[in-house]
């Protein structure tokens, strides 16, 4: 469903004019939508709708990096050297390196998030250790920050099924706006459409297939002592 979609079938249902919506309504029902939209994709498990890859260049003498749009990053890795950097805590990384922009530097195997930039760009901060001694593109699947649906024409990131949870979200705030009667009904039905959501996700992404250290067989499940595959 587009937000037009969502947001005519909120005026039929509360019997506004779908055509004509006036201005105060329609930014009342973009504000609910979007609130529920923002909830539903930060939930825990269900950020992974927003899951994605991207790719940043370092700069030799330089230790800190700033990546914008991305809310979390949640590994890096090195294709040229096919190195995967493993994270660091800040607290770690002041012990090792105080004098970040120069001292130390070499090929980095760690990033350590120094926190996040807001303003109308938010940035991830992070710093590489050791400092970059030259140019290498870095690849980091993140979590992306969230983009507000604003254009009629916006469809949610949610599977295509689940679309209706952001109508019904929206069209419980709005029955408990208007202290209509039916709103315990509607929200009955949003927690009961809620769940199935929650279940379809966590059963997508909670497949995981063990694998051998040199990652190119099947890990023996009955553990290191037993042929890879058993």
């Amino acid at each position: 469903m587009t937000l037009l979609e969502i947001e005519t079938e909120l005026a039929r249902e509360t019997n506004a004019n779908a055509t004509t919506l006036n201005t105060t309504t329609k930014a009342r029902f973009l504000a609910a939508i979007n609130r529920h939209y923002r909830r539903l994709a930060s939930l825990p498990g269900l950020q992974h709708l927003r899951d994605t890859t991207t790719t940043f260049p370092s700069v030799a003498g330089q230790a800190l990096y700033q990546i914008s749009s991305v809310a979390k990053i949640n590994r890096i890795w090195d294709t040229a050297n096919r190195r995967y950097l493993n994270p660091m805590t800040l607290a770690q990384y002041r012990q090792l390196s105080p004098e970040a922009v120069t001292d130390n530097q070499g090929t980095p195997i760690f990033w350590i998030w120094r926190g996040t930039t807001g303003g109308a760009a938010p940035t991830y901060d992070l710093y590489l250790y050791q400092t970059p001694d030259a140019i290498l593109t870095y690849t980091a699947d993140v979590t992306s920050v969230l983009t507000a649906l604003s254009a009629d024409a916006d469809v949610p990131i949610l599977p295509t099924d689940f679309h209706d949870l952001l109508f019904l979200g929206a069209l419980e705030d709005e029955y408990r706006h208007l202290d209509d009667s039916r709103l315990s009904a509607v929200a009955s039905s949003r927690r009961e459409r809620e769940a199935q959501f929650k279940y379809w996700m966590h059963e997508t992404a909670s497949g995981m297939t063990s694998i051998s250290s040199d990652g190119l067989a099947l890990a023996s499940q009955l553990g290191p002592n037993f042929p890879a595959g058993s």
